[in-house]
């Protein structure tokens, strides 16, 4: 590949890539919330650890999955009433839970009722003091905290190093989640994203050339809502 591009390849997973987003030397350990959530870890050695799934799922999705599925708990009596259920109704247009589950479940649903949609819902409502919404978040924190620190364990890391958080759930301004991550990862100096990972991407492949392109990238870049992801 190299021969064929004319020069060397460096070839990162996109986890790996993303610890770029708040580290100028790109190590540490990040913790992505997206979509989908992950961690990975770059050491000072080079050691690199990351894994393509885990075994329990993260980010977005999950955290609207669960969310819903309070929802739906608390309707048939399983569960406690929560705050969940007006705000889920509202945000898919729903008359009641029976009506939400069907909008959710039909042939032919509309993207629109992705479970990921209902993220923000669910950290509003924890935010709060919802019990349900609550429980969800510190579960998140949870997962996506022992993700951290097994990468951080796994590359090498016993005292204070970065960790990077990247993704579009930590823009809700709830620190919730980010408390219940940092409780699970002793050592983990918390690091907002500096770069959006596409950036991050490039800046690293400078990196690897030997070249600070830092103030030429970040000059260039388009209108910062042209990578919202709300």
């Amino acid at each position: 590949l190299g021969g064929v591009l004319g020069g060397d390849v460096h070839v990162l997973n996109d986890a790996v890539n993303a610890i770029r987003c708040g580290t100028p030397d790109g190590v540490g350990v990040v913790v992505s919330c997206g979509t989908g959530g992950t961690a990975a870890g770059l050491g000072t050695d080079g050691t690199i650890y990351h894994r393509g799934f885990w075994p329990e799922p993260s980010g977005a999705r999950e955290i609207g999955r669960l969310g819903l599925q309070s929802v739906q708990r608390a309707h048939l009596g399983l569960e406690p009433s929560t705050a969940l259920t007006p705000l889920a109704l509202a945000r898919y247009g729903a008359a009641d839970p029976d009506d939400l589950l069907h909008r959710l479940t039909a042939r032919g649903r509309a993207a629109s009722t992705d479970s990921r949609w209902f993220c923000p819902d669910v950290l509003d409502a924890a935010e709060v003091g919802d019990a349900a919404a609550r429980a969800i978040v510190l579960r998140e924190g949870s997962v996506l905290g022992g993700q951290a620190r097994v990468c951080a364990e796994q590359v090498g890391y016993t005292g204070a190093f970065p960790l990077v958080f990247v993704g579009g759930v930590f823009r809700h301004p709830s620190r919730i989640l980010r408390d219940a991550i940092l409780a699970e990862v002793p050592g983990g100096e918390p690091v907002e994203m500096l770069w959006e990972p596409a950036t991050a991407a490039l800046l690293r492949a400078f990196d690897h050339l030997g070249i600070d392109a830092s103030a030429a990238v970040a000059a260039s870049l388009p209108e910062h809502a042209i990578f919202a992801t709300d």
